[in-house]
């Protein structure tokens, strides 16, 4: 089965063809939603000659705070993706087609790191692969390159990160997989499991598989990378999703 990695951007990163370049390599295909199709040119002159395809994403509240409308436009945006891959699965008669998908929903500022571990791909009854991600340790200067130069990462535990701790995830497609948000699917046919195996997990995958595939996260690379971010995405709402009636309850977490 094939793997499409599908992403949700309104502005390309310092880093972005590094990160497309870097995935192409391990999906047959990237599906890019422009989340302002104003900047539609910027991404055209970065994919060109890539296996790329661009839609211009969903325009899902526009009213709300940028930070909160993006995790309802991603869903938008997964949905119209699962769609879009099911109508290029294979029918008999069409052998250019895949006979079927992996889909792996990720943001630019994370890594899907197999270590050329891929046997997850072809794991009989498996329906929906979540993926444990670890933190990149911020560097003390500006970088262009993130994914070079931040070597250190807080390792997934009790430890709070800055970001999220409950990792990404890909899914089998079948006709009745939907997003259940960001970071999970549901309706899959199969098993769920999480990788890298734990320890109680059967010895053998564990053995086979080691710490690996994991998804590294660069969500706070630099000061200046967290500055630009804020500025980007303007003042973030102390409520889940706008709404007065779910705040947020996070620690600052430094």
């Amino acid at each position: 089965m094939a793997l499409a990695i599908v992403t949700t951007i309104l502005e390309p990163a310092l880093s972005f063809v590094i990160w497309l370049d870097y995935h192409l390599q391990r999906c047959k295909l990237l599906i890019i939603y422009i989340d302002d199709p104003t900047r539609r040119p910027i991404f055209e002159s970065l994919c060109v000659g890539r296996a790329v395809r661009l839609f211009d994403g969903a325009m899902d509240a526009p009213r709300m705070a940028r930070s909160n409308r993006l995790r309802l436009r991603q869903n938008s945006n997964l949905k119209h993706a699962i769609s879009f891959l099911l109508d290029q699965t294979q029918p008999a008669q069409h052998a250019d087609k895949p006979d079927g998908w992996w889909l792996l929903h990720i943001d630019q500022d994370e890594v899907l790191f197999e270590n050329g571990h891929t046997s997850w791909r072809t794991c009989p009854g498996v329906g929906h692969v979540t993926f444990t991600n670890h933190e990149a340790i911020p560097i003390s200067h500006p970088t262009s390159n993130a994914f070079m130069d931040c070597v250190w990462f807080s390792v997934n535990s009790d430890k709070a990160f800055m970001a999220y701790g409950n990792g990404k995830s890909a899914v089998r497609l079948s006709r009745n997989v939907v997003p259940n948000g960001p970071h999970r699917f549901v309706g899959y046919e199969g098993v769920a499991i999480t990788l890298p195996a734990s320890q109680q997990e059967e010895g053998s995958r564990k053995e086979a598989e080691g710490q690996y595939p994991v998804l590294l996260h660069y969500p706070y690379p630099s000061f200046e990378a967290w500055a630009a971010k804020f500025k980007l995405y303007g003042t973030f709402s102390n409520y889940w999703l706008d709404d007065d009636r779910f705040p947020n309850m996070l620690e600052f977490m430094l």
